[in-house]
């Protein structure tokens, strides 16, 4: 974790083994997560992010966004409860990409996960059958329902 946050906070992007299932189903234990280093302007409702609290490095979703107080609030995907309010200078990166073992990377940050990241900040833990359903809803990424949803949730 150690190498991982020095090398988010140089502005590099680094790859991070996923340790816990607060965020199924999007990410699974053992999963990579690919981050880049994020800047507090550029934070979006649905982005998953990496921040560090009580000296752990956490992967959860922008639920939240309070600019007049510099400040966040995050949720694990699978949990109903957001967690308290953080600084937005604690956000040190924004996951952009995973990659399940065996498989090829997949962008988070486009598309239909960056639709589903919009809907999961909204709906919380009620979208838990995730992406399968999203597709079969909307259609595959870049068709006009789906760029009507990013719309709506903005």
């Amino acid at each position: 974790m150690n190498r991982t946050v020095a090398e988010l906070i140089r502005g590099r992007r680094a790859v991070l083994t996923v340790a816990s299932r607060s965020m199924l189903p999007l990410l699974r234990e053992g999963d990579e997560l690919l981050l880049g280093p994020q800047t507090a302007s550029d934070l979006a409702l649905g982005q998953i992010v990496a921040f560090l609290a009580n000296d752990q490095l956490w992967i959860h979703r922008v639920v939240e966004i309070d600019r007049p107080k510099a400040a966040l609030t995050t949720r694990g995907d699978l949990s109903s409860l957001r967690d308290l309010p953080i600084p937005f200078i604690a956000v040190i990166g924004v996951a952009l990409a995973r990659r399940r073992p065996g498989r090829p990377w997949k962008r988070l940050d486009r598309g239909l996960y960056r639709a589903y990241g919009a809907l999961q900040a909204h709906l919380g833990p009620t979208l838990a059958p995730g992406i399968p359903w999203l597709r079969q809803a909307f259609g595959r990424a870049g068709t006009l329902p789906l760029a009507r949803v990013l719309r709506s949730v903005r």
